[in-house]
């Protein structure tokens, strides 16, 4: 009897003891997951410019601790450091390319935000840098190729406007041939990415529409609709001209995209 009780406290204690390390495991590895930020990131808003004119970009390497990307005249490198939340940079330093007044200050601007830096938040593919609570910087990942994407239809009436990192498409017939595609100018699109940015597009489907004119033929359909590589997102339907308040900042960026044609 004695045996047997010796025994099953052993069984016990290594159950514990494998118990423990498993939650360590699973601990680690949601760490792992909610710090990795490897990878190349397009800034969409720096301090309180979300209207950037040029392409400024940051490149993670979490094997070598370093740090690299554009700051808007010079390519920029220097290292890194990462504990939970926190995060530093230091030893900046850039290539000698002399620019325009314009990108000399952006540059500047970024290179000094960065110095400021002391925390970080990654969700969705969403980078957001932090001087404390206050964010300061907010950068998407670049991989991926994304097209949002405006339709408005009724049985008289078709619009679609597609837009991209370098152009944007208006279709106005549903077999899509008269296609008149134009070049943009980046500011545009990095602000449909900040914006982007402040909508949980996996919550589109579930959206609610505040109106429902369309369902008498009182307003076209309407939807919104994020493509990337790897998935399509699509919103429920709503009125057009009255888009729900979660989409509203975004769904009027893309509408504003008709009145640079009409400048043409």
């Amino acid at each position: 009897m004695k045996y047997i009780a010796i025994l099953l406290t052993m069984f016990l204690l290594k159950s514990c003891g494998n118990t423990k390390d498993v939650a360590s495991l699973r601990d680690n590895k949601n760490n792992q997951q909610i710090e990795t930020v490897s990878g190349t990131y397009l800034i969409t808003k720096l301090g309180a410019i979300d209207n950037l004119a040029l392409e400024l970009t940051l490149k993670f390497d979490e094997n070598t601790g370093k740090i690299s990307g554009f700051s808007g005249c010079n390519r920029f490198f220097g290292t890194y450091q990462k504990k939970k939340d926190f995060i530093s940079f230091s030893q900046l330093g850039s290539t000698r390319k002399m620019c325009q007044d314009e990108a000399n200050n952006l540059e500047n601007h970024f290179l000094e935000t960065l110095d400021k830096i002391t925390n970080f938040k990654l969700k969705a593919g969403v980078l957001t840098l932090l001087e404390n609570t206050n964010p300061l910087i907010i950068a998407n990942t670049k991989q991926e190729h994304i097209v949002i994407t405006y339709q408005a239809l009724s049985r008289g009436f078709f619009e679609e406007i597609s837009v991209t990192k370098d152009t944007f498409t208006i279709y106005n017939d549903r077999d899509r041939k008269l296609i008149k595609s134009y070049k943009h100018d980046i500011k545009d699109w990095n602000e449909c990415l900040a914006l982007l940015s402040q909508i949980k597009v996996e919550d589109l489907p579930n959206i609610k529409a505040p109106t429902s004119m369309r369902l008498y033929d009182g307003a076209a359909h309407a939807t919104l609709t994020i493509k990337s590589e790897t998935k399509e997102v699509q919103s429920n339907s709503f009125d057009h001209g009255y888009p729900p308040t979660e989409i509203k900042a975004l769904v009027e960026k893309l509408l504003s995209f008709k009145k640079t044609v009409s400048k043409q």
